[in-house]
C-alpha cells in the first residue's frame, strides 16, 4: 500500500510523464535527423563514408562515378545534379538544377597559373579538378580582363582597377551572389565597406546582369560598354549561372547557337526570356534571386557524365565538337562526401 499523500503520488507521476515526454521527443528529433540527412534510396553509398571538410585551395575527392543515378543526375549526401533540356525560339537549350551542402563544393579553376595562355578544352579542365559538374567562366586573361578585379578561390590576382565595361559577379564565404553593373573602383569599394562581414571567394568579370534580386535586369544594360564581346543582338550560344532562393542551390543554362543545327542561337533578350522559361520549370518555391551571363559562343561549356564511360564530357552543342573553344577558365562543383 502506498502511504504517501496523494499531492507526493501525483508529484511523482508528473515526474515520470516528463521524462518519458523527454525521451520521446530525443527519439523523435533523432528519427527527424535520419530522414534528413539519409541519402536518397537511389543512392548506394558506403555507411562508414563521412563529410569532409574541404580546403579553400587544394586537392578534393575524386569523383565517384558510382554516384551517376544516370547521364544526367548525380547524388551523394553532400551533392545533387540534375540535367534537363528544352527547346526555345527553336534553339535547344541545357539546364543543370545543382544542390549543394557546403559553400566550398562551388569552385573556380584556371587551365594554368592565372598569367599564362594557355586554354584547354573545359572537360580536361574538369577532369584535372575532380569536377562532378562545370561549366565555363569568364574566359580570364590579360588580353580581355587587364583591368578588371579578379579574386579565384579567395585569392587576388588582380585589385588595383575595376573595368565598368564588365558587370562584376561576386561570391562570398557562405556561396551567396553579389553583383555589380558597369561596377567602379569607387562602387566596389563602398560595396566591400558595406559587406565587412564578408569573404570574397571568387569574382566574374562579364554580364550583363540578367536578373538581380528576382527582378529582370536586363534594362541597366549598357550595350555601348562590352557590346562587341557580348554581341547582345547575335545569336549565339549563351551562357548563364544563376543563384536560386534557396540557400546552396543554384542553375546553370546553357542554350546552343547557329553552329549547332537545327538550332538559331539566342540573343541577349532571348536568352533571358530562356532563363525565365526554365525558371517556371523548376521546383515548387524555387525561383532565381540572380542570373548572371558569362562567356559564351563556341566557349559555352556545360560539362557532366560521359554516358558510354566513367568519365566526364563536354555535353551541349553535340553537332559542334569540332569547333569546341579552349577556354581558360571553369566554375564546377565537387562532393564532400569520402568513401573510406
Amino acid at each position: 500500500m502506498d502511504t504517501r499523500a496523494p499531492d507526493a503520488r501525483v508529484r511523482k507521476g508528473n515526474e515520470k510523464m516528463i521524462k518519458s515526454l523527454w525521451k520521446f521527443a530525443v527519439i523523435a528529433v533523432l528519427l527527424g535527423m535520419l530522414l534528413v540527412l539519409a541519402p536518397s534510396p537511389l543512392v548506394d553509398y558506403d555507411a562508414y563514408a563521412e563529410v569532409i571538410e574541404l580546403p579553400l585551395r587544394g586537392k578534393t575527392p575524386e569523383v565517384d562515378f558510382s554516384k551517376y543515378i544516370s547521364a544526367d543526375e548525380y547524388e551523394d549526401p553532400t551533392l545533387h545534379v540534375q540535367i534537363f533540356r528544352g527547346r526555345i525560339y527553336d534553339t535547344d537549350y541545357i539546364y543543370a538544377l545543382v544542390k549543394i551542402a557546403s559553400p566550398l563544393q562551388l569552385r573556380s579553376a584556371f587551365v594554368d597559373r592565372a598569367d599564362s595562355t594557355a586554354t584547354a578544352k573545359g572537360f580536361r579542365i574538369a577532369r584535372e579538378n575532380n569536377a562532378v559538374f562545370a561549366i565555363n567562366g569568364d574566359y580570364f586573361s590579360s588580353e580581355y580582363h587587364d583591368d578588371n578585379y579578379i579574386v579565384r578561390q579567395g585569392k587576388v590576382f588582380k585589385g588595383a582597377f575595376v573595368d565598368e565595361k564588365w558587370d562584376l559577379l561576386i561570391i562570398d564565404q557562405n556561396g551567396d551572389f553579389h553583383v555589380l553593373v558597369a561596377p567602379t573602383k569607387k562602387a566596389l569599394n563602398a560595396w566591400k565597406d558595406e559587406h565587412a562581414d564578408l569573404q570574397i571567394i571568387n569574382t566574374f568579370n562579364f554580364g550583363p546582369v540578367l536578373i538581380n534580386e528576382g527582378e529582370t535586369a536586363m534594362a541597366d544594360f549598357n550595350e555601348s560598354l562590352n557590346h562587341r564581346w557580348i554581341g547582345n543582338h547575335k545569336p549565339q550560344q549563351r551562357m548563364a549561372i544563376c543563384q536560386l532562393n534557396e540557400p546552396l542551390t543554384y542553375l546553370f543554362v546553357t542554350c546552343e547557337g547557329p553552329e549547332n543545327e537545327p538550332g538559331s542561337g539566342l540573343t541577349m533578350n532571348q536568352f533571358e526570356e530562356c532563363v525565365r522559361e526554365v525558371e517556371g520549370q523548376l521546383p515548387d518555391g524555387l525561383s532565381i534571386r540572380i542570373a548572371f551571363n558569362l562567356d559564351g559562343g563556341n566557349s559555352a561549356t556545360m560539362v557532366f557524365k560521359d554516358p558510354e564511360k566513367d568519365a566526364v564530357k563536354k555535353i551541349n552543342a553535340p553537332n559542334n565538337v569540332t569547333e569546341e573553344r579552349g577556354i581558360k577558365d571553369i566554375i564546377y562543383v565537387v562532393s564532400a562526401w569520402k568513401d573510406d
